[in-house]
């Protein structure tokens, strides 16, 4: 899912098999159309085939095989994102605050919201799975049209940690344990779990930061071949 053309992203995932890639093309007009495309898969029939859909923002890079990950994902037949245990539902706006407390919700003062830029969708043919998405998409757009584009700064974040907590309780169980988080300096001083998400800096300073990981990735990958 891109703005960018297969050609464009065929250069880019130059390595085997690429033949498998699909693109689906599209054109965002602003920041929360562009968070938003993930809620466009239902009825296109470039997603019809895969099951289940992982989707992934583009500051993540992967540690390690995730094919358990996704088996434990699907066998739960929920809908999975990794928790964010850092950051609570009730006071913390990106993972929903706002529209919890505008709708006056009451969580319990400890729980914790997640980050949906990896959300797995065990099935897309689920009713849960379509109820979500639909729900996703209303709200956005109801939000837009109540209070304008800008409302909820984080889009997509707020608005589906909130739908969690009003109705369908998102799995954070099943995925949190493969994800890892960095916000600074990255340092490889932990078992290798699955994926990390980069965040808090601006996009340049991010991609430094992913070079430096997974530079160093490769260089542990190089070492226990020779082993």
């Amino acid at each position: 899912m891109s703005n960018e053309d297969s050609t464009s992203i065929r250069d880019i995932c130059s390595m085997e098999g690429d033949d498998n890639i699909d693109v689906d093309l599209m054109y965002p007009k602003d920041f929360v159309g562009y968070v938003c495309s993930k809620f466009s898969i239902l009825g296109k029939e470039i997603y019809s085939g895969y099951q289940p859909v992982m989707y992934l923002d583009p500051d993540i890079i992967f540690n390690s095989d995730v094919n358990k990950m996704l088996q434990e994902a699907t066998l739960t037949e929920d809908i999975c994102a990794p928790l964010e245990d850092f950051h609570r539902v009730q006071t913390h706006v990106p993972v929903g605050a706002g529209l919890i407390q505008l709708d006056s919700l009451v969580p319990s003062p400890y729980a914790a919201g997640f980050n949906g830029g990896t959300i797995i969708f065990s099935n897309t043919d689920n009713t849960k799975v379509k109820e979500f998405l639909d729900n996703a998409r209303r709200s956005i757009t109801n939000i837009g049209y109540c209070f304008g584009r800008e409302f909820n700064k984080w889009a997509v974040q707020e608005v589906i940690n909130y739908l969690s907590v009003k109705s369908f309780n998102v799995n954070t169980i099943c995925i949190s344990k493969y994800a890892r988080y960095i916000d600074h300096k990255p340092i490889i001083n932990e078992k290798l779990t699955g994926f990390v998400h980069f965040w808090g800096h601006n996009s340049e300073r991010k991609s430094e930061l992913m070079k430096i990981y997974f530079d160093k990735i490769q260089y542990i990958q190089s070492e226990l071949r020779r082993l």
